[in-house]
């Protein structure tokens, strides 16, 4: 005789591996299997705060100490299901102990049936799954794609996260920053000479010395060749200055290579913080430890070239203006405020194309090469015959009272982390889907790593699409590869938190870094696009090969496969010959004039 239906769920409720529990509509436990059951008292949970009956709502926001924030996090999320207002709600968290490692994944979804009387749903599903050994093999992946496989050290973007950080607790205690930018002098005859495996000895040799030199708490990079970068917290030029003389002495100890002792020496560039000045009043801005490090970065090798022009083998202190960048930095960013609320943005979109069909791309209209800022080359923009246009990307313009573009580069990069850009990924995403829902089309939209790491952006973007009436599965949030590899934690998140609520994800720019295969897969994505650089240099093997393997995986992902920076009639036979689909560029269709970036109120 067959078991009835209840008895059948309640075994299987039982048997699932994930902590599981059903919650009523006032958020309340009506059901928790026996893993949910174990792990509570597992974790000294009381049955009365663990069990059926009790509030699951008052247990996450009644929690104290390191989990307090993703708690309260997870019952904003449960009560937004509850209410209706999220189809999904999905987030990883880390319960770790001093002995184990420990990370979860919660997922919430609305009971489907008969809702309560006021619409909303009957209740909830609350899963905890254990990704531990995700997240343990995706941390081995982080740190595989953020150090130099040949020596060890941290990357170029490792090293920058690490310099903003020191910038940011130097604005707090007024203290200085160095960073040193050295190049051996002579690698390249050591390579020439006695082959790559010699130059790659000297190097893990040299990286041992100089990280011997340093002290506790510096920060050491090989910035790629044989350049490296040291970062020095507290420390000001004259210091620096006698730790580059150490660090030459280092380099020019002579190193063993298959029984010959070889020499080489280095050139070392210093750029330092003003003294007795924080680091924020050299930024000029709200955010120091970001807005300075590329300054200070670009000065210290700056500095390095200097010495390599006047004999090698030498140490020279950068003697620019650190400061006449910061008040340019600070000067644009009122600038750009201003422009915003006088309507001085804009939004070009910039269609992707069908390439099935052998039709030509669309002309540029004309006068739009004069306004709309791409780096459109010369003989580009096709004959007439355009081609099925699948979505389009929304390029952000600014274009002064006098009709004049200021190039994006001029802009973008200085005031990335101020709080105007805040203000402007607001009015991009609603004014962008305020367009979109109007014409009845999906755009995507491009956001910047302080964009990734806005604890809001999830609720901004779903607010954008809200407001202007657009679906959310005809919205593109794009995520470039570098803001991937430097918080691919934050990305996870942020990307699954989009998708969960039906906004679709892709990934930008891939190709020109090196992000690690399994963590391209294991990213919550929809799309995926080829970087320009790629596609412009299609000519070359390595280039192809690149561009096949990455088609090939996202097919078998079941992502969509864009190839940018389609830029001439060369470049769209040599991406169609790939096999690619769709594509993006000049020879395929301008971008064009949209509509004006309104301020979000």
């Amino acid at each position: 005789m067959e078991r009835a239906g209840p008895d059948i769920l309640a075994d299987v409720l039982a048997s699932l591996p994930a902590h599981t529990a059903v919650l009523g509509p006032d958020g309340r436990l009506l059901v928790v299997n026996d893993a949910w059951t174990r792990f509570c008292a597992d974790n000294g949970g009381a049955e009365e705060r663990c069990g059926p009956g009790s509030s699951y709502l008052e247990v996450c926001e009644a929690t104290t100490g390191e989990m307090r924030e993703e708690s309260l996090e997870v019952a904003a999320g449960v009560r937004r299901v509850l209410s209706g207002e999220a189809a999904g709600f999905i987030m990883d968290y880390e319960c770790s102990s001093p002995t184990q490692e420990r990370w979860f994944q919660v997922s919430v979804v609305p009971l489907r049936g008969a809702p309560t009387p006021d619409g909303r749903p009957p209740g909830a599903v609350v899963v905890h799954s254990d990704i531990t050994a995700r997240k343990l093999d995706e941390a081995a992946l982080l740190h595989e794609a953020t150090h130099d496989p040949l020596i060890g050290l941290v990357d170029r973007a490792l090293l920058v996260a690490e310099l903003r950080r020191e910038l940011q607790r130097a604005s707090g205690d007024g203290s200085q920053v160095s960073v040193l930018f050295l190049d051996l002098d002579g690698f390249k005859a050591v390579n020439d000479s006695l082959g790559h495996r010699a130059g790659d000895e000297l190097l893990r040799a040299t990286a041992g010395r100089l990280r011997a030199v340093l002290r506790p708490g510096d920060h050491l990079a090989r910035m790629g060749g044989d350049e490296f970068v040291a970062v020095l917290p507290r420390t000001g030029p004259a210091t620096a200055r006698r730790l580059a003389r150490r660090l030459a002495t280092a380099a020019r100890a002579p190193v063993d290579l298959d029984g010959m002792p070889v020499t080489v020496s280095a050139s070392i560039g210093i750029a330092a913080t003003d003294a007795g000045t924080p680091a924020k009043a050299v930024a000029g801005a709200a955010d120091p430890g970001t807005s300075q490090a590329d300054d200070l970065l670009a000065a210290a090798d700056q500095a390095m070239y200097r010495a390599k022009q006047r004999g090698r083998s030498r140490t020279e202190v950068f003697a620019g203006d650190l400061r006449a960048r910061a008040e340019e930095r600070t000067e644009v960013e009122g600038q750009l405020g201003a422009a915003l609320q006088l309507d001085e943005l804009q939004l070009f979109r910039q269609p992707v194309m069908s390439l099935d069909d052998g039709a030509d791309g669309p002309s540029a209209p004309e006068g739009s090469s004069a306004r709309d800022g791409s780096d459109r080359p010369d003989g580009a923009g096709g004959p007439g015959g355009r081609r099925p246009v699948e979505d389009g990307e929304a390029l952000l313009r600014w274009f002064a009272p006098d009709g004049r573009l200021r190039s994006p580069d001029s802009f973008l990069d200085l005031t990335a982390h101020a709080p105007v850009a805040r203000a402007v990924t607001r009015a991009v995403l609603l004014s962008a889907a305020t367009a979109a829902a109007a014409a009845g089309c999906r755009v995507s939209v491009n956001i910047g790593l302080p964009d990734l790491r806005d604890p809001g952006l999830v609720d901004v973007v779903l607010a954008a699409c809200a407001q202007a009436g657009l679906p959310p599965a005809s919205l593109t949030v794009e995520v470039s590869e570098q803001a991937v590899m430097v918080e691919p934690d934050r990305a996870h998140r942020v990307l699954g938190a989009l998708r969960g609520h039906g906004v679709r994800t892709a990934l930008d720019d891939v190709g020109r870094g090196r992000l690690p295969l399994a963590l391209l897969v294991s990213l919550p994505l929809d799309e995926v696009e080829l970087d320009r650089s790629v596609t412009r240099s299609l000519h070359r093997q390595a280039s192809r090969a690149v561009a096949h393997g990455l088609s090939v995986v996202a097919a078998d992902l079941g992502l969509r496969f864009v190839a940018c920076g389609v830029q001439t009639e060369a470049d769209r036979g040599a991406v169609t010959d790939l096999g690619v689909r769709l594509g993006q560029g000049w020879a395929l269709g301008p971008p064009e004039p949209w509509t004006v970036v309104r301020a979000a109120r």
